[in-house]
């Protein structure tokens, strides 16, 4: 599993988050501001599989610097990275994948030149963030726009090659920005081993592997608390939140 084609682990079940105005407390660990730039690769694709590739320094991104990348599935135009006052973002012409990691080295994205990415050929593991602190319930905050239906994000947070955790985030508001949250506690796919207290790398993927033509902007990926009383019922009442109070109990195991 830790050598699958990391669009492969996008094509897995997908875990629906609730959207909506939420208030969020004061904790967050923001992964990238998406400001600066323009950070982006692009690709003109006419024998795919084709793959782009760069490498940004960026003080508002965790590490210091973003790994951008796009990998064509059929031919076609394909951009990703953070551009152009619109945050992150991805848009194709055709099929394909694109998205950031965030590893905290600088180099080569595709460090095998094999034209695909891996967790275990391509990530580096040097963070060193605790996405957990003394929080409880952490959240998964993303603030994302797609311009087509059945469109969805997933978000990978590693320790190492094989200690992982996956959270596969459909964009189910389409034509405006939506908030989507997910409990640290409830990842779509994970290894037994993974440890949100020492996390190594977190990469962000857009899967247009299913059908062309597809945009997607992301304003805000973050790791926040339990939301304001006032919005917790409403959360709930949309399914946004699953799974929250699980994390408590691990962490209570932990220190008995």
């Amino acid at each position: 599993m830790t050598s699958m084609k990391l669009a492969g682990l996008l094509g897995g079940a997908v875990l629906a988050a609730g959207t909506g105005p939420q208030a969020f407390s004061a904790f967050p660990i923001v992964i990238d501001d998406f400001g600066g730039g323009p950070h982006t690769v692009t690709l003109a694709s006419l024998s795919p599989p084709e793959i782009a590739t760069g490498t940004f320094a960026h003080a508002g991104a965790v590490g210091g610097v973003r790994d951008v990348f796009v990998i064509s599935q059929s031919t076609g135009l394909f951009g990703a990275g953070v551009a152009f006052g619109a945050g992150g973002y991805s848009s194709f012409t055709g099929t394909g994948f694109g998205g950031i990691l965030w590893d905290g080295v600088a180099g080569a994205v595709d460090k095998n030149l094999d034209g695909a990415l891996t967790i275990s050929d391509d990530f580096d593991f040097g963070l060193n963030l605790d996405i957990v602190e003394d929080c409880a319930a952490p959240l998964i905050h993303i603030n994302a726009f797609a311009d087509l239906p059945d469109a969805s994000l997933g978000l990978i947070f590693a320790n190492s090659a094989t200690e992982w955790a996956l959270y596969s985030i459909a964009l189910t508001t389409v034509g405006s920005f939506a908030d989507y949250v997910v409990s640290v506690s409830s990842p779509t796919l994970s290894t037994g081993g993974f440890d949100p207290t020492a996390v190594g790398a977190v990469a962000l993927f857009v899967d247009g592997t299913g059908f062309p033509n597809l945009d997607i902007r992301v304003g805000t990926f973050e790791i926040t608390c339990v939301p304001e009383a006032s919005t917790w019922m409403a959360m709930a009442g949309l399914g946004a939140v699953t799974g929250v109070f699980g994390w408590r109990r691990v962490r209570a195991a932990r220190a008995a």
